[in-house]
């Protein structure tokens, strides 16, 4: 586990501020929220995908593709989780194979509710 920790706060990965994030979405990036259903449905960013972590480390790309996310080559996903730590491991589950350049969120969704960015769902 420590190990792991340590790759994501070391690794590569590439982040985001959650209003570099908004202005990527107003240019065609796909925002996927990686947190548990009920995480989800408590509330999310408006416009975001609901694919948990647990579903992308076990199907990959297929499960971005069977929850509508279409990204190819020169596109940009972000993914977000309540705090970025999540994410941070989604952006490492895709490096290798995604076509497309994955964005971690900085800060997550307590990030975005701070700035007062749209939502959806209960609160």
């Amino acid at each position: 586990m420590l190990a792991m920790l340590r790759s994501l706060l070391a690794g590569p990965s590439a982040s985001a501020s959650v209003d570099e994030a908004l202005a990527m979405m107003a240019s065609g990036a796909i925002l996927v929220d990686v947190r548990e259903s009920s995480e989800w449905r408590a509330g999310h960013a408006l416009g975001a995908v609901h694919v948990p972590l647990g579903d992308l480390q076990g199907q990959g790309l297929r499960t971005l593709e069977s929850k509508g996310v279409k990204a190819g080559t020169g596109d940009i996903v972000l993914l977000i989780c309540h705090s970025g730590m999540r994410s941070g491991l989604a952006c490492q589950t895709l490096a290798g194979d995604a076509p497309f350049k994955a964005i971690n969120v900085k800060g997550g969704m307590i990030a975005w509710q701070r700035a007062g960015l749209a939502m959806a769902g209960a609160r």
